[in-house]
């Protein structure tokens, strides 16, 4: 039983162990870095520092049109229709004199918003 066991697991044991010699071997021919060299090259490579200055106009534009939100709307509409034809009184009333009503009628109107809160 033991003699499998250490069939089995005895190579992949000595695989680990040798890749672990290995990268530690090659960690130490490596040359010495300062901590300022390893922010620097963390800058360098890291792909959201590339664009951080994008990040922060992005940033800089959400607060902007956040704050945008809290002013005022004004709204001015206005409407024109026309009818081909208008209903009236089919007879005249003694003394009283009906005004007919035009085929064409206007309408204007304006609105103001103020939002509360920006949501």
């Amino acid at each position: 039983m033991i003699n499998f066991i250490l069939k089995t697991q005895l190579p992949t044991k000595v695989w680990i162990l040798g890749l672990c010699l290995v990268a530690f071997g090659v960690e130490l021919g490596a040359q010495a870095v300062n901590l300022e060299q390893c922010v620097t090259w963390a800058q360098q490579h890291y792909p959201t520092a590339r664009n951080e200055a994008l990040i922060q106009r992005v940033a800089d534009l959400q607060i902007a049109q956040t704050s945008s939100g809290f002013w005022p709307q004004l709204g001015v509409q206005g409407q024109w229709t026309y009818q081909s034809d208008v209903t009236g009184l089919p007879f005249e009333l003694p003394g009283l004199q009906v005004p007919t009503i035009s085929q064409e009628q206007y309408k204007v109107w304006g609105e103001v918003f103020v939002p509360l809160t920006n949501g």
